[in-house]
Parts: structure tokens; C-alpha cells; sequence
């Protein structure tokens, strides 16, 4: 295809004022008053100022930081690791948090040579934990990303440490994080080497799976031509396999590797969950899920 992106060279540059800009929620605090009198609490409510939403309750005491700043803080610690990036996604989500996306100059060869790349998952909120961060990759031949928690540290600031910023380094941190997607590369090729049919079987009947991702992750495998559903409405049915067997519900119709089922499950998650928070957690239940 044309114009695709199938490299980081491929993606377009990355322009920090601008992204800084694509987040800009501003927020207020209001002093909450209890039921029975006119009385403060130590609780305040959380704002938008653009639409006056709620966003949440805090503790009075909770040390608010923009995401302008988070944003500041995070790539001024990737610049200074000296660690070209680029920033896939940015936004703000309908739960008013923020998420983005960097992905790093580091690719490397994925088992079936497809290019992938480290990535970063960042989450910022103004309620829960102040930032998040998650490594994982990106495979550009499918636009899927994963998290690899298994096998790599996030890291992570919480409220608490948020009045100690201009003192904290996450520096060494991201070094430390990206000088092991050799480890990575390596668990990817053990899944190579590993056949599809008895993983699967593993993974539909595990009761660390959810449903969801066994059904989604056997919906796409049909849809790749590794399954053949036997429901004469080509339909999962999730009652069926959980009474029955796996059996009772596809036949394998071409014999792959455990690394097509870890990608058509990433394929689901990365393009069919409901929403972000529901994709990261995926994310990292397929983490737990495959080992990587």
C-alpha cells in the first residue's frame, strides 16, 4: 500500500508544541461540603474547565499537576536518555485522562521479520495515579502494539511523589527499560517455534483469560484463515466452549505458531476494544498470558 508507514522513518516528525497543545485540559477545584452541614470536608471536586464536567473527587491535600507538565516531564526525560522518539497517539480520553504513544528509534526484527519497535504507553490522571507508564511494542506490518510487562518494568510516579518532580529522574529508568527488548526478541522467537493448536487450547480454556479475549482472539484467527468456526452462524459461542470444549466450537484449519495467536490477539485488542481503558487492560493480561 502506498504511503503506508512500515518503519519509524516512515512516521512523521514529531512537533512537541503542538502535541503539548492536543492536551490542554485545564481543570478546577471546588471544596466539597458534607450532607449534614455547611461544613468543608478535606475532599475536592475535580472540573473541566472547558465543559464544567465532573471529573472526579480528590483528597484536598492531592498535589494537582497540568498534563502539560506531565508532558514536559516525560519527553524532557527521553531527551535527556537521549532516546529519539516519535508520538503516535496523544489525546485526552472520555474518562478526561491522558494517553499517548511514544515509539522509539531502536527497531528490530520480530520472528517473522516484520519491524517492530519499543513503545511506551503513557497514562496521566488527575484522579488516580499521577503517571503510568508502560513498555511494550509496536509492529508496523499490522499497527498492533502490546504491553511486555512480563518481561519489563513500568515505571510510574504516584500523587504523593508529584511535589518532587523537578528532583526526579526517570532517566536511567528508560535506559535500563529499552537495553532489554534483546530479552524480548528472544521470548518473541521462542513463540515462533511453538505450535498454534496446543496454545490455543491452552488459552480458550485458561480461567486467567476473560471471554472476551478468548472469543476476539478466535473471531480473528478465523478471519486469518487459522480456524474454521463451527457454529452454522459463524458465531463464538462463549457457553458452548466453556460446557463443551473447544472442540465443540472451531476445527484448526491450518496448522500456524504461538506467535499467530499472540498476534491475533494483540490484532484484537489494538483495534477492537471498547475503549482505551479496556486496551491497555488487555494489554497487560496478554502480557501475563503469553509470558513476554
Amino acid at each position: 500500500m502506498p504511503g503506508a508507514v512500515q518503519s519509524f522513518a516512515d512516521m512523521s516528525a514529531t512537533n512537541l508544541s503542538r502535541e503539548k497543545a492536543k492536551i490542554n485540559l485545564q481543570v478546577i477545584r471546588e471544596p466539597l461540603t458534607t450532607k449534614d452541614s455547611d461544613k468543608e470536608s478535606r475532599l475536592d471536586m475535580i472540573l473541566r474547565s472547558d465543559t464544567g464536567d465532573q471529573v472526579g473527587v480528590v483528597s484536598r491535600d492531592r498535589t494537582q499537576v497540568s498534563f502539560g507538565e506531565l508532558f514536559d516531564f516525560v519527553t524532557d526525560q527521553l531527551k535527556l536518555a537521549e532516546i529519539p522518539f516519535k508520538i503516535k497517539d496523544n489525546i485526552i480520553t472520555d474518562k478526561s485522562d491522558w494517553f499517548a504513544t511514544f515509539v522509539f528509534d531502536r527497531e528490530f526484527e520480530g520472528p517473522d521479520g516484520s519491524k517492530l519497535v519499543p513503545m511506551l504507553i503513557a497514562k496521566g490522571s488527575y484522579l488516580h495515579k499521577l503517571f503510568d507508564g508502560k513498555f511494550g511494542t509496536y509492529r508496523f506490518v499490522c499497527k498492533n502494539g502490546v504491553t511486555v510487562g512480563t518481561t519489563i518494568s513500568g515505571v510510574s510516579i504516584s500523587a504523593k511523589q508529584a511535589g518532587d518532580m523537578a528532583q526526579m529522574s526517570l532517566r536511567d529508568q528508560f535506559e535500563l527499560a529499552l537495553g532489554r527488548f534483546d530479552d524480548v526478541t528472544l521470548r518473541y522467537g521462542k513463540m515462533k517455534r511453538e505450535a498454534l493448536t496446543p496454545s490455543l487450547h491452552e488459552l480458550v480454556t485458561s480461567d486467567r483469560a476473560p471471554s472476551t479475549i478468548k472469543k476476539g482472539t478466535l473471531e480473528t484467527l478465523a478471519t486469518q484463515g487459522f480456524i474454521q468456526i463451527l457454529d452454522k452462524e459463524n458465531k463464538v459461542r462463549m457457553k458452548l466452549l466453556d460446557e463443551e470444549g473447544p472442540d465443540a466450537v472451531y476445527r484448526v484449519a491450518r496448522e500456524g505458531t504461538k506467535w499467530d495467536l499472540y498476534n491475533a490477539t494483540t490484532d484484537y485488542l489494538s483495534h477492537q476494544s471498547r475503549s482505551i481503558n479496556s486496551m491497555t487492560r488487555g494489554y497487560d493480561i496478554a502480557s501475563a498470558l503469553f509470558g513476554v
